[in-house]
């Protein structure tokens, strides 16, 4: 029996050709989408995964009232796994561009920047599971001036050639060291957020220090400067909470208690979708939010795909009345007949599963590109995607033909031989399968308009300072000496109206903190910059009161701040210039402006006057010549830095990669919008084919008694303009519920802009209006009175 409902699947499947392909093809479309999300939903839920014994690997957090950070002092790393029981291994790690600025590595006399330099305790090693493949005798971090690097880094920089020995030119904060290749170790987990290309040891950074701090000491052995980031292996997992408990005392017990300050810890696998709230964090991160987004879309179009089925299925079975009848006359049981409708759905749906895993192969590379996701496809996750994309596919299929199953095995066989299947009812699932499609459609196409609205409020709020001709200049290569010379060349160029500089400039996530105490004892924690005279002519933001810092007064240099009006506010300063803040003295106060990105509230600030600390030259043009500028940059910093690339990309570029997640987002969700667009479509055409077919005769009688072509025109569509108002009705809630969730991670958002949900609610009525108008004219320009001859 079963081969015969096989062959009598196949027969079916193969005689309606055009509803085959069109049902494939919005199978395959859907479950190829669906699969891509849920791959890129496992791949990022596994991140970190990797890390052998990940449950009992934990990142320390400092904690204040308003800040999380994953620095902790120096010193205090190497104290916990002497003095704590329950730790096992104890180490420091610090990405030395976050402390002097990117490390440029030498290679056939050119520098080339390499973000994932790292310093780190020999400890490091043994807590990440990092294996050296190659080594010599004398491989250790300990040993001064030694370097590991991965063995994609050997390929890159040495080739065939073999590294060990050899030795490494860099440069950072315009400070030349040369290190010893050590060892080669094996790159991390693909799954892995901790970036490391290159470990060399703490004498390196303790090196930089000596340079690029004022008082290095500071930063060795004082509490007040978080520097390191510590990691620590437990034995047992389970001693987390017992460290937790006992950490406060160990600390006042060696000296580093400090009031408004605890710690807390963060497992390894929490670091990359459970670090929203930390700050300057340097791995990579993901969005849990965002996450969620991805999964809801991935159920919408894997649902939309199935319903699309489901309708086209459900339409064309009301072909088969009188087959299903004549079967039953001849003695077909109901149970033959559901295993036969089952096989045909899950035989069709099941050839979609290989189909929709080559395309997935074949648009990998191309939504890599659009998107900017790289999606690892050939992992061991391979054994999880199969089985339940295999799952997937058989539940869509089975679900889909069950209610045809058990419906048309249950028909009367006189009235299915007669046509009355349809007297006294309509198909009920099948207008709830159409009413669910179109919500899924509108509600898709309203939140794509919503995340480019926020983008676009994004792009064009008031920042505070005037965003038009400003460009930003790192200067990682030659920070030390090389800022005042080029600021000296570039004032000369009639193409450049204003220079200056700082430590860090808008936009960035970057940011450091200073604290001050109130005479209540209550500790207030303020933004510190440091920044070159006429940084805020040179931004465009406005002095409210005071002055600005001038360089040829000493005192501006070792006490004169500048507060943001934040601040004083923060600080419950009445009259704040010439008052004095422990060691400071306040000259002047600035309208706030937003350094950061939308999704925080614009701090308390405090500006200080440090040019030795600039990383970043803030150049800004003359109006019109942004081409001629940018020439004199690049030409200037070629004679000053030759061999080093220069780059100096301008507000709206920063803007860009700031909110390149978000535009990413939006593009995702805009491009399954169209995408539910197309399935919809062909599943509404698929119906309108069918409907019209079913209708014909219908349609001849009525035009024979006098009905216009606009009436039965209207009379087809009145029916999917219900469906659509119904749908109308559940999306803008929903919809408008979801993306207000969304949008509360924005601390300056938008409004609910309504126009975006008639303009989706108009497109979509347009779309579905001109496929089944187009059908049904189709249909009414044949000659009707053939339709009336048969039988």
């Amino acid at each position: 029996m079963m081969w015969n409902s096989l062959i009598s699947s196949y027969r079916f499947i193969a005689k309606g050709k055009t509803f085959t392909v069109i049902n494939l093809t919005g199978l395959v479309a859907g479950l190829t989408v669906s699969f891509f999300l849920l791959i890129f939903l496992i791949n990022e839920l596994s991140m970190n995964s990797g890390f052998p014994g990940n449950n009992r690997i934990f990142r320390l957090l400092a904690v204040t009232e308003k800040h999380v950070v994953p620095q902790v002092p120096y010193l205090l790393p190497p104290m916990l796994a002497a003095g704590l029981p329950e730790i096992e291994s104890s180490g420091r790690m610090i990405p030395l561009s976050s402390f002097t600025g990117t490390v440029s590595v030498k290679k056939d006399e050119r520098f080339t920047d390499e973000p994932g330099f790292i310093c780190a305790d020999p400890s490091i090693l043994h807590i990440l599971s990092i294996r050296l493949i190659q080594m010599d005798s004398s491989a250790d971090l300990d040993a001064p001036a030694t370097v590991f690097l991965s063995s994609s880094m050997a390929n890159l920089y040495f080739g065939r050639e073999d590294p060990i020995g050899k030795p490494l030119d860099i440069l950072s904060a315009g400070i030349p060291f040369t290190l010893t290749i050590r060892g080669v170790f094996q790159p991390l987990p693909w799954n892995s957020s901790v970036r490391i290309d290159w470990i060399t040891g703490m004498d390196l950074f303790e090196h930089m220090a000596t340079y690029v701090t004022a008082n290095p000491d500071s930063v060795f052995r004082q509490m007040e400067d978080f520097t390191a980031e510590a990691f620590v292996k437990f034995r047992d997992p389970r001693d987390k909470q017992k460290l937790l408990d006992s950490l406060p005392a160990f600390i006042r017990a060696h000296g580093l208690s400090r009031t408004g300050i605890t710690y807390d810890l963060q497992n390894i696998r929490e670091m990359y979708l459970g670090s929203e709230r930390v700050e300057n964090d340097f791995h990579l991160r993901g969005n849990k939010s965002s996450l969620w987004s991805y999964a809801f879309l991935a159920l919408f179009i894997l649902a939309l795909a199935g319903f699309n089925y489901s309708i086209l299925s459900a339409a064309r079975s009301t072909l088969r009345f009188k087959e299903i009848g004549v079967r039953k006359v001849l003695g077909a049981t109901r149970p033959e007949l559901r295993a036969q409708v089952l096989t045909e759905s899950t035989m069709l749906a099941f050839l979609a599963f290989p189909l929709s895993f080559l395309v997935l192969g074949i648009i990998e590379p191309f939504a890599d590109h659009l998107y900017g996701y790289h999606i690892e496809l050939y992992t061991a996750n391979m054994l999880i995607y199969i089985p339940l994309f295999a799952a997937i596919t058989l539940f869509i299929g089975f679900a889909s033909g069950s209610y045809l199953a058990f419906y048309l095995s249950a028909l009367n066989p006189l009235d299915a031989l007669k046509s009355k299947v349809f007297t006294g009812r309509k198909f009920s699932l099948g207008r709830i399968l159409i009413v669910i499609q179109l919500f899924i459609t509108l509600s898709l196409l309203i939140s794509g308009l919503i995340v480019f609205a926020q983008i676009r409020h994004c792009f064009n709020m008031d920042f505070g300072f005037d965003t038009r001709n400003l460009h930003s200049v790192a200067f990682d290569p030659s920070a030390a000496s090389g800022y005042p010379e080029l600021k000296k060349r570039l004032r000369q160029e009639r193409a450049i109206q204003d220079i200056s500089g700082a430590s860090n400039l808008p936009p960035s996530e970057a940011s450091s903190f200073m604290s001050f105490t109130l005479p209540t004892r209550q500790v207030v924690s303020l933004e510190n910059n440091t920044i070159d005279a006429g940084f805020f002519k040179t931004l465009g933001a406005t002095l409210t009161g005071g002055r600005d810092f001038d360089p040829d007064l000493p005192e501006d240099r070792s006490s004169g701040i500048i507060l943001n009006v934040s601040a004083v506010h923060a600080l419950k300063l009445s009259d704040p210039i010439g008052k004095r803040l422990g060691p400071f003295r306040v000259i002047g106060i600035v309208n706030d402006f937003n350094t950061h990105s939308l999704y925080q509230e614009i701090k308390p600030s405090v500006y200080r006057f440090q040019p030795q600390t600039t990383q970043f030259m803030l150049v800004r043009s003359v109006p019109g010549m942004n081409d001629e500028a940018e020439r004199a940059i690049r030409k200037h910093w070629g004679e000053l830095f030759p061999g080093t690339p220069a780059e100096f990309p301008s507000f709206r570029d920063q803007l860009n990669k700031m909110y390149s997640r978000e535009q990413k987002f939006g593009q995702v969700v805009v491009s399954f919008a169209i995408l539910a667009f197309i399935i919809t479509g062909m599943g509404l055409f698929g119906l309108a084919l069918l409907l019209a077919e079913r209708k014909t005769k219908e349609l001849a009688i009525r035009r024979i008694y006098g009905a216009r072509h606009s009436q039965l025109l209207f009379r087809m569509l009145r029916e999917f303009v219900v469906y659509l108002a119904i749908a109308s009705l559940c999306s803008v809630p929903v919809t408008g519920f979801l993306m207000n969730r969304w949008l509360t991670a924005f601390f300056y958002r938008i409004d609910l802009p309504w126009l975006q949900f008639l303009l989706a609610i108009l497109a979509v009525t347009i779309f579905v209006s001109s496929i089944i108008l187009l059908r049904t004219w189709t249909v009414l320009r044949k000659n009707l009175i053939i339709a009336l001859r048969y039988e």
